[in-house]
């Protein structure tokens, strides 16, 4: 692995690029096989996550109302916690 790069990073970039082969293959431009077929992701553990706080939930809505030009993100946030959706889930 390279150094300074995170193994979700390696992942991501291993994505794109037997992406790109399949889709130069699907073109026509490259006649073999994905030089990139059978290399394995890189373990990734998995992490436990944390909820917002109600604390960090008041901030975060008076931070969204009080700076943004552009509101629907405020109202996105608004259905996601309304929701439960897991977008506004802090990573520990």
């Amino acid at each position: 692995m390279l150094a300074g790069v995170s193994p979700d990073t390696t992942n991501h970039y291993l994505a794109y690029f037997r992406s790109m082969f399949n889709e130069l293959e699907r073109l026509g431009e490259r006649k073999h096989e994905n030089p990139l077929k059978n290399v394995k992701r890189v373990k990734v553990d998995e992490r436990e996550l944390s909820y917002l706080t109600i604390e960090q939930i008041k901030n975060l809505l008076r931070v969204l109302d009080s700076y943004l030009v552009n509101q629907d993100t405020a109202l996105v946030t608004r259905i996601c916690l309304a929701t439960g959706a897991s977008g506004v889930r802090l990573r520990v």
